[in-house]
């Protein structure tokens, strides 16, 4: 009971906390980079992208070489598409959000939609297993394959991102 009370106390109060932190401190040092660079009368974009690049190539490097869960260069890609959303008003950043984050869920939502049908048609009989005759050479040529299927009824099911699709037969 101790050991669960531990673990719960870990993950609500101290495990990803700093991420959060991380992406705050992030975001506003690269305001302040840019801020600086147009009141010294340097260019703003050419300051914050090569910044980007060189903590892009220290990412990798560290991706590479060191540790495979590195997110530096996830960062640095997030810090040059952050670059656009620099100059709006607060209240356009926050619709922006939201949108983003209804796409997401829409996505998300889509994809787990694809694995219930394709669970659900894996419990189907394939429809053109009526079709199949064992006098067809090709018939016995396609059940007696490495994984062919003698009775059609296990489906063959595609699963993408935004449907599941059914193969036809063999």
């Amino acid at each position: 009971m101790f050991a669960l009370a531990v673990w719960a106390f870990n993950v609500i109060f101290i495990d990803g906390k700093m991420r959060g932190l991380f992406s705050f401190l992030f975001g506003a040092s690269m305001l302040l980079v840019i801020e600086r660079a147009t009141a010294k009368g340097e260019s703003p974009a050419k300051v914050h992208f090569s910044r980007m690049f060189w903590l892009f190539l220290f990412g990798e490097a560290h991706l590479i070489l060191l540790w495979w869960g590195d997110i530096l260069n996830h960062y640095a890609l997030v810090g040059c598409i952050a670059w656009f959303f620099r100059k709006p008003e607060a209240h356009k950043l926050v619709a922006i959000a939201i949108m983003l984050i209804v796409a997401e869920l829409w996505m998300v939502g889509g994809m787990a939609y694809d694995a219930h049908n394709a669970v659900a048609a894996m419990q189907v009989p394939h429809p053109r297993a009526a079709a199949i005759s064992t006098d067809s050479p090709s018939a016995v040529a396609w059940m007696n394959a490495p994984g062919g299927n003698a009775t059609g009824t296990e489906p063959i099911v595609i699963v993408t991102g935004w449907g599941s699709h059914s193969a036809s037969g063999p």
